[in-house]
């Protein structure tokens, strides 16, 4: 199962912050179980695979718990950024990548951050339609 990632720029964030989403297909096709059989597990899993750095723990058929265990953000590696506030790019990217494999809304809240002095950021992300 290939994934495929591309990168887009869009609107600034309520704080200034420029959204710069990654989106995954697999191969073109829909991850949604109704179209291709892969359901969460699969996608999960796929994501896991594209960036150990991360684990995706579905909690329930709603929520899964994304935990980053170090800061992936250019402008932070850089030393450009030490504001948490850059933490918003993160919540609005998975906002944005389980939006478009899934084709339906979701809300993200940041648990935890490094840049907070937390050791792992850690995300909730919440579906607005669970997963049977």
């Amino acid at each position: 199962m290939d994934m495929l990632l591309y990168g887009k720029t869009g609107a600034k964030t309520e704080s200034g912050v420029p959204r710069i989403t990654y989106h995954f297909s697999a191969a073109g096709s829909d991850w949604r179980s109704g179209k291709t059989g892969y359901g969460m597990g699969a996608f999960l899993v796929a994501l896991a695979a594209r960036f150990p750095e991360a684990t995706y723990e579905q909690l329930n058929s709603g929520t899964i718990r994304v935990r980053y265990t170090r800061c992936a953000c250019d402008l932070v590696k850089c030393g450009l950024v030490k504001s948490s506030l850059i933490c918003e790019c993160s919540a609005y990217n998975l906002q944005e990548n389980f939006e478009r494999a899934w084709g339906i809304p979701v809300s993200v809240t940041r648990e935890t951050s490094i840049l907070q002095g937390a050791p792992q950021c850690v995300f909730l992300v919440s579906l607005e339609s669970p997963l049977e």
